[in-house]
């Protein structure tokens, strides 16, 4: 075991020097990388999906859940075999886009609301992405058209479902959470709900710049751009969707629709850093992403087959831009100092309990 062990770091270690030598010896297109994927990061990831965040985070620890829970209890323990105040989990998960859901189930198994087999179970179905990034930061940007991208959203939406409906045939208890009778202020909510969202977007920020400087070295490599296409697009969602202005309009329908329902490895390794101590086969969830991706591009597809729809009357495939919002260099640099300062003054003394 020991010689194991040496033998690994000695590869470890080739790879950290490799990595050092290409990131000198490339340095110029590295830096371009990453300065684009913070553009990206301002202009359109930011913008779209932040408060989309803050509002699926706050109904998440506020009392909302459990109002929404009382609604549909009757319907998701019926259809899905889950109570009405784990169900809303699913809906806060339909707003707020990845890595949400995945968070909140993590807050949820830390908290002893949830086991990891009852976990394991909800991400099946608790794993989208945000409607804002589909419709504002793709669909409207890329083919001038929000109706693509709520044909692609709810796809998503209705393959959720049917994963939760055909899992539920083998789940044998109704799944539950624990309640916490605690209550909190609802000064305490908003703060702890801005803070829980401005952690996960440095999150995916973080990981999307990250991949960009690492798409600054595939582009240098001599391959066909259908190859380039499919491996960004599944490292991954935003650079993906970025450079399918090359391809057909619907080919370019079918191929964000598909990137967006798995997410990619950058999500996956967003959500493997929060429910890493939560005893989760990622292996299975993987899986599970691949089915649920391959049957939300058929819905799109059979729906573009079927439908009225006229791709012909839409705006062709476009430049991706990244003028989208009016955003400055010094308004966005003010919203990072403001969320850096949120962090530091936030009474970490004080923790916080919620129950749903």
């Amino acid at each position: 075991m020991k010689e194991k062990g040496k033998i690994n770091i000695f590869f470890l270690i080739i790879i950290c020097v490799i990595l050092v030598f290409l990131t000198l010896y490339f340095s110029k297109n590295i830096f371009e990388g990453v300065v684009l994927g913070i553009k990206i990061c301002l202009n359109s990831l930011i913008p779209s999906m932040y408060i989309f965040m803050v509002i699926a985070c706050f109904i998440s620890v506020s009392k909302i859940d459990k109002y929404m829970g009382n609604i549909f209890n009757f319907m998701s323990v019926k259809l899905f075999k889950i109570s009405g105040e784990t169900f809303s989990i699913m809906l806060v998960s339909f707003i707020g886009g990845y890595p949400i859901g995945a968070k909140i189930i993590s807050d949820k198994i830390k908290d002893n609301q949830l086991t990891s087999k009852q976990a394991q179970y909800l991400l099946n179905f608790c794993v989208y992405c945000s409607p804002a990034f589909i419709i504002s930061g793709v669909a409207e940007p890329l083919w001038n058209n929000k109706k693509i991208g709520f044909v692609i959203y709810l796809s998503q939406v209705i393959t959720g479902i049917l994963m939760a409906l055909v899992c539920s045939f083998k789940q044998q208890e109704i799944i539950c959470i624990k309640e916490k009778n605690t209550y909190n202020t609802f000064s305490n909510n908003l703060i702890y709900s801005v803070n829980n969202a401005t952690k996960a977007m440095c999150t995916i920020c973080s990981f999307v710049v990250l991949f960009f400087g690492i798409f600054s070295l595939i582009d240098l490599l001599t391959m066909p751009n259908e190859y380039k296409i499919i491996i960004k697009g599944l490292m991954e969602v935003t650079s993906g969707c970025q450079i399918v202005q090359n391809c057909s309009l619907f080919e370019s329908i079918l191929i964000v629709s598909l990137f967006t329902s798995f997410g990619g490895v950058c999500v996956i390794l967003q959500l493997i850093s929060m429910l890493h101590n939560c005893n989760i086969n990622f292996i299975k969830f993987i899986l599970i992403r691949v089915l649920f991706s391959l049957v939300s591009t058929t819905i799109v597809y059979c729906y573009i087959l079927l439908s009225d729809i006229n791709l012909e009357c839409f705006s062709s495939v476009k430049k991706y831009s990244f003028h989208m919002y009016n955003v400055s260099p010094v308004s966005s640099v003010f919203l990072v100092i403001l969320s850096l300062m949120l962090l530091l003054f936030y009474d970490k003394s004080v923790k916080i309990k919620y129950s749903c």
